[in-house]
């Protein structure tokens, strides 16, 4: 760039797509060679891509955590109903469950 008002204009460009034409405009009247397709605009394109996959099984990998957190959390509740009622040995249970049955029948 010949003169500083052009580097100051390419410097407040502030579209990446402006800049890739005020560059190879003026490669293009150096060389005459045609301006090539902006690439920049594939890239942030890919990348958003990436980043929106990634993003996504991030999420995906969260909400299956929560909901096997969630899981555990409702057998432990279920575990601590039950387990309260049931800490007795074998035997115990076996006689009390009996026990409500022979009354049931009687009844």
């Amino acid at each position: 760039m010949r003169h500083p008002i052009q580097a100051v204009m390419y410097n407040a460009c502030g579209a990446d797509e402006a800049q890739h034409h005020l560059f190879w405009e003026k490669v293009r009247n150096v060389t005459g060679k045609e301006i090539p397709p902006e690439r920049i605009k594939e890239r942030r394109e890919r990348r958003a891509q990436r980043e929106a996959e990634a993003m996504a099984r991030f999420k995906a990998r969260k909400a299956a955590e929560e909901a096997r957190k969630e899981s555990r959390m409702l057998k432990e509740k279920y575990v601590s109903q039950i387990g309260e009622a049931s800490k007795l040995p074998l035997k115990e249970k076996v006689g009390r469950w009996l026990a409500e049955i022979v009354q049931a029948e009687k009844k």
